[in-house]
């Protein structure tokens, strides 16, 4: 591929409207966004936002290093890259100020609560609601980490802050359940006994 078309393919990999409402901390479903995504036959996509990170380069398993491209003007903090298969189990390496990191990107992990407990969650009767809310430290597709989720059930976004992520609402906003009201994610490489709180968007947009 060459540069020119590398250039004109950018713009087809991200939307304007999205990127803006991840950087107004106003984005109310970023895993249908993040993370990677089929976008056709043989052409996947994979979306990272990560403001003020000069370099960010994608790691699939057993496979080669494959920079990401940061996004077109209008998309800062966006960085993205098109993919002929699914990425799999990748890690991420960033690059800022001379420091050099790798870390697993919460927006390629499913959702942890299952059907039965969304379905009694939303008639009301689920009875170890306790099991389900808070913060819990589990292992996910084999990446040991903590599961996070609260009932906000008229939030427009909510995001889970910490030590972990600077307590910037922007880094990790999570994945709405709908009907339920509950939102959730899974954070890899957080252990038990880390501080966090939620950060949430109500209904009124403040």
């Amino acid at each position: 591929m060459t540069k020119a078309s590398k250039r004109a393919g950018k713009s087809t990999l991200v939307d304007p409207g999205q990127n803006a409402a991840l950087a107004a901390g106003a984005h109310s479903d970023p895993f249908a966004y993040l993370g990677p995504h089929q976008i056709a036959e043989g052409r996947w996509v994979l979306r990272i936002y990560r403001p003020g990170i000069g370099q960010i380069e994608v790691l699939p398993p057993g496979g080669e290093d494959k920079p990401l491209v940061l996004a077109p003007m209008g998309s800062e903090g966006v960085y993205a890259i098109e993919l002929a298969s699914d990425p799999g189990a990748y890690r991420l390496r960033l690059r800022n100020a001379g420091t050099t990191w790798e870390e697993h990107d919460p927006y390629r992990f499913g959702p942890v609560i299952g059907e039965l407990d969304e379905h009694l969650i939303g008639e009301g009767s689920h009875l170890r609601f306790w099991q389900v809310l808070g913060a819990h430290p589990m292992t996910l597709e084999g990446v040991a980490g903590t599961h996070f989720a609260v009932w906000a059930p008229s939030a427009q976004r909510v995001s889970v802050v910490g030590d972990f992520n600077h307590w910037d609402g922007q880094r990790h906003p999570m994945r709405s359940r709908g009907a339920t009201g509950v939102w959730e994610i899974f954070l890899p490489e957080v252990a038990e006994g880390a501080r966090y709180k939620y950060e949430v968007r109500g209904a009124d947009g403040t």
